[in-house]
């Protein structure tokens, strides 16, 4: 009975935004929807190389087929230019795919040198490439109200540029002691 009594007289506190670096515990007063696209490109898995699938079809053990290295992209790079017929681009976990390309493979399926790289089996369209939108899609629901932050929802919210989220604000609670029983500590 004491419990909901309590609980009637209870109601939510209020909000406010608060930078994402001190939100770490600290409750969602609303829901967050992504802002955009995650990845926001299409970007490889892995080190390796970007080409045209169609260059590879004909690719064996025996007739390898050799690409001609047109580009370095590093993770935070944009490319540099197209790939194109007899092209490859050398790229790095996380970068965008270059336009024309439309395959990735591993490096340690390939050998390479500075200018080129081999291959020696076909590779399918779309083979090792994310797209953009595949882990998250821009109006997607990313959480709901009333969830607690944590390190992996504070990289979400960082990943959609949300620095303040909106979020409930710390209660304050206070404990009252009463009743003649109680002493100071240097009392018997």
């Amino acid at each position: 009975i004491v419990r909901d009594v309590l609980l009637e007289k209870a109601a939510p506190v209020d909000t406010e935004e608060v930078p994402l670096q001190d939100c770490a515990g600290r409750v969602l007063a609303r829901e967050i929807l992504a802002q955009s696209d995650i990845p926001p490109f299409d970007r490889s898995p892995y080190d390796g190389y970007a080409f045209r699938a169609e260059d590879t079809a004909q690719a064996s053990e025996e007739q390898p087929v050799t690409l001609r290295i047109t580009d370095y992209i590093a993770a935070g790079d944009v490319p540099h230019c197209p790939v194109t017929a007899g092209t490859a681009a050398h790229l790095m976990t996380g970068a965008p795919v270059p336009e024309g390309a439309d395959a990735v493979l591993p490096f340690e399926k390939t050998r390479f040198t500075e200018e080129t790289v081999t291959i020696s089996e076909p590779q399918k369209s779309g083979s090792n490439i994310v797209y953009a939108g595949e882990d998250v899609q821009k109006g997607q629901l990313l959480c709901p109200a009333g969830i607690r932050i944590d390190a992996g929802l504070a990289g979400t919210l960082a990943g959609q540029r949300i620095l303040r989220p909106l979020v409930y604000r710390k209660p304050v609670v206070a404990i009252l002691s009463t009743g003649t029983e109680l002493l100071e500590e240097d009392e018997a």
